[in-house]
């Protein structure tokens, strides 16, 4: 791996100029809508595949049978290590800014690093969803495209169409954070028009 790079100021080489820094933020809840029922889900399938597999086993079932029951057990068994192991570290890295001319969100994994730019001006909507202690997650929805640059040039995709799980997930002070998107929003829809 690569020479690990400080966390302070990871930003720096990606800001225009011009560009100036509103907010710099991580997520302080490391998950992620759906993730729990995803769990139960990885969960079952492996139990599953585990008791197939040694029923097939006890049953002395031909040896093709016990091969294609291996095929599930694996896929379980690599299910539960990346969702409770793998991913949340990956959700530890993410890293997310807001600047006076948009949005980047920061994923960094094993052996690459994702950064995915979001035009502020291109946010037709955004989305909040509160948790009683005040936290939660913003969903972005966009009227245009977004750039995307991934570390791996096999990845790099120019543009591509923002999906509707793009947003900061995992805030400690959601309301806050919002307010800030919201009027540097509007911001920059003033000077547009």
């Amino acid at each position: 791996m690569g020479q690990e790079v400080s966390e302070a100021g990871w930003y720096y080489p990606l800001l225009r100029e011009g560009e100036a820094v509103l907010w710099e933020g991580k997520p302080v809840k490391y998950s992620y809508p759906g993730r729990f029922f995803r769990g139960i889900f990885f969960l079952f399938w492996a139990g599953f595949a585990f008791y197939w597999e040694a029923s097939v086993i006890i049953s002395g079932a031909p040896l093709v049978m016990i091969l294609f029951g291996l095929l599930f057990v694996g896929v379980g068994i690599y299910f539960l290590f990346y969702h409770f192991v793998l991913e949340p570290k990956l959700l530890r890295s993410q890293r997310y800014l807001i600047t006076n001319q948009r949005v980047i969100i920061r994923k960094r994994g094993f052996r690459q690093q994702d950064i995915t730019n979001l035009e502020l001006d291109l946010i037709s909507k955004t989305e909040i969803h509160k948790n009683k202690a005040g936290g939660g997650d913003i969903y972005f929805h966009s009227s245009g495209l977004q750039t995307s640059f991934s570390s791996n040039p096999k990845l790099f995709s120019a543009f591509s169409i923002i999906s509707s799980s793009s947003g900061f997930f995992g805030l400690e002070n959601v309301e806050e954070v919002a307010q800030i998107l919201e009027r540097a929003i509007a911001e920059v829809k003033k000077k547009r028009s």
